[in-house]
């Protein structure tokens, strides 16, 4: 992996509102955190506050950064 690449995401293909954008994991120093990015559906024109939001992935739920060169042919696996 390249020393400046330290993870990846996969974007939701799920047509619920509530899902969220993106999952994936990361890699800080050594420990791989799951994350999950949620648009930020607040926004108003204008605003200054963030197109998405990061959050730790706290169910843990097995994505494909478990196989960082996985392929799907359906649908990711969230």
């Amino acid at each position: 992996m390249n020393e400046n690449n330290i993870g990846g995401l996969w974007l939701s293909s799920s047509t619920n509102p509530k899902a969220p954008f993106a999952k994936g994991e990361i890699e800080v120093d050594g420990k791989k955190i799951r994350i999950v990015l949620w648009k930020n559906h607040y926004k108003q024109p204008g605003d200054k506050k963030p197109d998405y939001q990061i959050e730790l992935d706290r169910n843990g739920s097995s994505i494909a950064a478990d196989k960082p060169n996985a392929e799907f042919a359906d649908d990711i696996p969230f």
